[in-house]
């Protein structure tokens, strides 16, 4: 039993992202297949519990303390660094031991691992956070709503299971516009989507496109992110092509336009995609 799983620790240590995708497959096959009824329960049963448990871990900052604390320690230093009831914490620690995002190390010590390193990032938490306060009433309603619209695929961006979990007319953009909480938390998200390992940045020939084109003219757009939140992917262009010349612009709606990121040469430009184009190629 042992020598199968040392392989596969040696093999994920050295793993790229396409194999690292492939060893989490087939495990989690494997990890299914041997599932009972009264796991297959608990798995689907407990999901909103896992991230709401993961929620209050964020609220009492318990993954940084894990992660900055060096090794093991124990529920006693826990609960006098967080002034929360040690009883109470023992069991939050023991529950994200369960489910793998810290690692019970004794009966009364726990540490840092790969999760509870992950969740001390501000995207991630803003990730999760999105999920059980934004999406988390959309999924909810969802059952009711295709139930009701005889499972209908949705054709009307406002008439959806978001229009009925948050009950509001407004489509979800425009609600996030009057919900900055929220919207803190996605385009917070937004940033840790924005960086997969291989992007198209990576892999259009933008540069040798633009030499073989007459967009060498600073004042003729060279890029339009629509829809493109607080600027992530023009950020990114900029970073990866900062001697191209021509103009880079970000489209979205105020809110967040409003909160832009104040990249170097990119222009920020109030825009509803749902209305006409205002930028035209020549």
């Amino acid at each position: 039993m042992d020598a199968p799983l040392d392989q596969l620790k040696q093999l994920a240590a050295t793993a790229d992202d396409v194999t690292r995708q492939q060893i989490v497959k087939s495990l989690n096959e494997l990890m299914l297949s041997l599932e009972s009824p009264n796991d297959t329960v608990h798995r689907y049963g407990h999901m909103n519990l896992q991230t709401a448990t993961i929620r209050i871990g964020f609220d009492l900052g318990l993954f940084k303390l894990l992660s900055e604390a060096g090794g093991p320690i124990t529920v006693e230093e826990v609960a006098q660094k967080t002034f929360s009831e040690r009883a109470l914490i023992h069991r939050i620690l023991r529950y994200l031991g369960a489910i793998g995002a810290v690692t019970e190390t004794s009966a009364t010590q726990y540490s840092a691992n790969n999760v509870t390193r992950n969740l001390t990032e501000k995207a991630v938490e803003a990730g999760l956070g999105h999920y059980l306060y934004t999406a988390g009433p959309q999924y909810e309603a969802l059952p009711a709503f295709l139930k009701r619209t005889n499972y209908r695929n949705p054709a009307d961006e406002l008439h959806t299971a978001f229009q009925d979990a948050w009950k509001t007319p407004l489509h979800a953009f425009a609600w996030f516009g009057e919900n900055p909480e929220h919207l803190a938390n996605f385009n917070d998200y937004m940033a840790l989507r924005r960086q997969p390992q291989v992007s198209w940045l990576s892999v259009y020939p933008v540069a040798r496109e633009i030499k073989n084109s007459d967009a060498q003219d600073k004042d003729k757009v060279l890029y339009v992110n629509i829809g493109g939140g607080i600027g992530h992917q023009c950020k990114q262009f900029k970073e990866k092509y900062p001697d191209l010349t021509g103009r880079v612009v970000l489209q979205d709606l105020p809110h967040s336009i409003a909160k832009a990121l104040p990249t170097p040469g990119v222009e920020n430009l109030e825009h509803d995609f749902f209305q006409p184009q205002p930028i035209k190629s020549e």
